[in-house]
């Protein structure tokens, strides 16, 4: 009972972080739409009261428009992540947990940031169940579609065609 319980909250975090990502990207488009709105309004209460004739030597003060800040740094797309996660799986034969896997990901050179690297790595893996399966209790990730005798691992049967 201990085990379904820790998976259904592992589940349930998994979810929630990925609630949280989407929202995040949410704010970030309605920040830029805002900024440009903003950079629209200041434009044309600009051109609205008239261009002002300027003496030589004479500069025209304008209203400052927000400048955004640039994203300090942008993850790899989640099918680069996944394309290194399933060679490393391959590679170690049997499943691996997400520590585990993050390191060997970074190893491999693709850098994965965040407040909390370990959950966008976990929301990553998580957005790819076609490719990837947590595994109940310690086991870690496999691939969905592999079996895995070490652990009993057994494939879902593919969905029925259409």
């Amino acid at each position: 009972m201990g085990e379904s319980a820790l998976e259904n909250a592992e589940k349930r975090r998994d979810r929630i972080a990925a609630d949280i990502n989407a929202l995040q990207a949410k704010i970030e488009q309605k920040r830029k739409e805002l900024e440009r709105v903003n950079a629209f309004i200041s434009d044309y209460q600009m051109f609205a009261s008239g261009e002002p004739e300027l003496e030589l030597g004479q500069t025209l003060s304008l209203p400052s428009v927000p400048v955004p800040i640039p994203k300090k740094h942008v993850n790899p797309d989640k099918e680069i992540v996944g394309d290194a996660v399933e060679r490393i799986l391959r590679a170690n034969k049997r499943p691996m947990s997400r520590d585990t896997l993050f390191r060997e990901v970074m190893r491999e050179g693709l850098d994965i940031q965040g407040k909390d690297p370990l959950m966008v790595f976990s929301t990553m893996l998580w957005r790819m169940p076609k490719r990837f399966v947590r595994l109940g209790g310690k086991v870690g990730y496999w691939l969905t579609q592999e079996p895995c005798p070490e652990v009993n691992y057994v494939p879902p049967p593919p969905p029925p065609a259409l």
